[in-house]
């Protein structure tokens, strides 16, 4: 072999590895950018379960009450007063 294609073959091997760094380089960034990207979109994945599962807060907790009181149609206060003073009047008549 001459000093020409030794050298050809060194300056080639070099250059390989070179690219090689080069080409490795740009393929950690990517993949960095890629998991950054992934990461971001899974926190606002979470943000949104979060917020479509969260709790009721208290004033939808009280709503809900109040609704469910409304349904069921509770007597008044002055309509219990009656009702005492009916209750009273048999018992006495009972005995």
């Amino acid at each position: 072999m001459n000093n020409l294609s030794l050298r050809t073959l060194i300056m080639a091997g070099i250059g390989g590895v070179a690219w090689s760094l080069e080409k490795g380089l740009d393929a950690v960034e990517q993949l960095a950018a890629r998991g950054e990207q992934a990461v971001n979109r899974g926190m606002e994945l979470n943000r949104e379960l979060r917020n479509r599962f969260a709790p009721p807060g208290r004033a939808q907790i009280d709503d809900a009450v109040r609704a469910a009181i409304a349904a069921v149609n509770p007597a008044s206060k002055q309509e219990v007063q009656d009702l005492e003073a009916r209750i009273s009047r048999l018992e006495k008549q009972l005995l």
